[in-house]
């Protein structure tokens, strides 16, 4: 709000509802009558230190949320708190500098075989970076154009960690040509799980041995 150099006499005052921490049991909601001042010929409303512009919540009741957003599911959470999660989320990420990305794992994971999302992870710090629908090459063209608009830069990624995804392979020799594609030991483990699950059923199929629960 600008500076005025003299008092100036509300316009007029609007009650608004803040949800704010629950007292013992009960929900609580607190009411504030705030004033709109004319000035400069602009309706102004004073910034108000406990409350964030244009939430519904207060500051305490927010940072109590994000602690259990981190707790609990963040599906669930998403939706009964989705518009305080996607502000400090974007605030977060807008500060965010992947200038020094150099070992980048990509995995695609999904709720009950639909709705496919990608992860992109700094190895190095072990950190999401990105997280994109689906499961195919647009995903990894997605990330290196918000890697670029972090400070980051492609050719700086040497090694890449995947699945066998011949889509996220593409994608990774499109965006990174630098960059090392190594299918991460977690798939490599279970196909090779999987073919001796199948030898040994092919086996007992043919009378040769019997599976061991062992």
């Amino acid at each position: 709000m600008p500076q005025m150099r003299q008092t100036m006499p509300p316009l007029d005052h609007r009650w608004r509802d803040f949800r704010h921490l629950d007292w013992w049991q009960y929900r609580t909601i607190i009411k504030v009558k705030i004033p709109r001042i004319q000035c400069c010929q602009k309706t102004l409303i004073p910034k108000i230190d406990w409350l964030r512009r244009g939430s519904k919540f207060t500051q305490m009741m927010e940072s109590h949320n994000l602690e259990l957003a981190k707790l609990g599911s963040i599906s669930k959470a998403s939706k009964l708190l989705r518009s305080i999660i996607h502000h400090h989320v974007n605030r977060c990420r807008a500060g965010a500098d992947f200038s020094d990305l150099s070992n980048l794992s990509i995995d695609e994971t999904s709720k009950k075989g639909h709705n496919y999302i990608t992860n992109f992870v700094d190895l190095n710090k072990r950190k999401v970076m990105y997280v994109a629908f689906g499961k195919d090459a647009q995903t990894v063209k997605e990330f290196a154009a918000d890697l670029e608009l972090h400070g980051g830069h492609r050719e700086k990624v040497l090694n890449t960690t995947s699945d066998m995804s011949l889509a996220f392979e593409s994608g990774i020799h499109g965006e990174f040509i630098n960059s090392t594609i190594i299918i991460d030991k977690f798939h490599v483990i279970k196909h090779f799980n999987d073919a001796i699950n199948s030898t040994l059923r092919l086996d007992i199929a043919a009378g040769h041995g019997s599976m061991s629960s062992g």
